[in-house]
């Protein structure tokens, strides 16, 4: 899964945003581990 920086708005293209909500990284579904690990 590839992902990137997104340095304009998908909706109007203005370059003028703000970080609003940082989210931490969180593995794939498949990268889990289970309770027994």
């Amino acid at each position: 899964m590839k992902s990137y920086k997104r340095t304009d708005c998908r909706l109007c293209g203005s370059k003028n945003l703000n970080l609003v909500l940082k989210l931490t990284p969180t593995p794939p579904a498949d990268s889990y581990i289970p309770k027994e690990q």
